[in-house]
């Protein structure tokens, strides 16, 4: 009762009273009715939203409001569909003209994210996160090869088609995603072997992790070491380290170039 006396206060009151609302336990089914009739004011939908699919996993009245405010509050609601997950489904239109909009990279960066978490296997899903691996921006890049790895198997026929084209840059970005499926992507271990071989060194360094991550393929080895071993500055150091011991044992020769990384100006390595 003492918070939602705050709830109509203002919409910081609003923002902290909802997440209050959705760490209490037992849920307080109580206050839906209340959060409900909230979400008629544009600046509350946001926190309502989170706040009743945190008690109730309820959508069916936030959805509809989160669509009415989307353009004036597009990044916010992207990131509520990211707490939502698949149920924010009914709203991948919105994030399908946001992606083809490159007027805003955050934007874009946040809708990606939506994409990822919502994980549908719709075409004009992985078409927009497909193109998407070809952006400006490394992020935007990086978070759609992740989304098209939790779209999964419905994913794979299209980075595979990607991969092969050594010629496209989207190439490693097709291989970074299909090492984010680990065995899921077992099948695409062909393809990636070929990658391996590529004379493009960003190629090959993302097909010899990719590899590593979804095959525990041992042929690897010398290739992940290699990468531990380059000065190159943009090296991926710490994925070659984190696949090698994903190898497990077979990967004993690559203890020496391990040991050079705990001297790493990389902290993380």
């Amino acid at each position: 009762a003492y918070l939602c006396r705050w709830l109509n206060r203002d919409s910081r009151s609003a923002s902290q009273v909802c997440e209050i609302l959705g760490l209490i336990r037992p849920a307080p089914l109580d206050v839906l009715d209340i959060l409900v009739a909230a979400l008629s004011v544009d600046e509350y939908v946001v926190p309502v939203s989170t706040a009743l699919w945190k008690i109730d996993r309820r959508v069916t009245e936030s959805l509809p409001a989160l669509a009415r405010i989307f353009d004036e509050y597009d990044e916010a609601v992207c990131d509520v569909m990211c707490e939502l997950g698949p149920a924010a489904a009914p709203l991948l239109p919105k994030l399908i003209e946001v992606m083809q909009n490159e007027d805003s990279w955050d934007l874009q960066w946040a809708a990606t994210d939506a994409l990822g978490a919502i994980a549908s296997a719709d075409p004009s899903v992985v078409e927009a996160l497909q193109t998407a691996l070809g952006h400006q921006s490394p992020i935007v890049r990086s978070a759609a090869a992740r989304a098209l790895a939790r779209v999964g198997t419905p994913a794979i026929p299209r980075l595979l088609t990607l991969l092969q084209a050594h010629d496209d840059p989207r190439a490693a970005w097709a291989a970074f995603s299909l090492g984010e499926m680990v065995s899921i992507a077992i099948s695409a271990a062909p393809e990636l072997l070929e990658g391996l071989q590529s004379v493009k060194n960003v190629l090959s360094t993302a097909c010899a992790i990719a590899l590593a991550r979804t095959t525990g393929d041992p042929q690897t080895v010398p290739y992940l070491v290699r990468i531990i071993e380059s000065g190159e500055a943009a090296s991926p150091r710490c994925a070659a380290a984190n696949a090698l011991g994903g190898l497990g044992p077979v990967a004993i020769t690559a203890v020496p170039a391990l040991e050079l990384l705990l001297d790493d100006a990389d902290p993380d390595c």
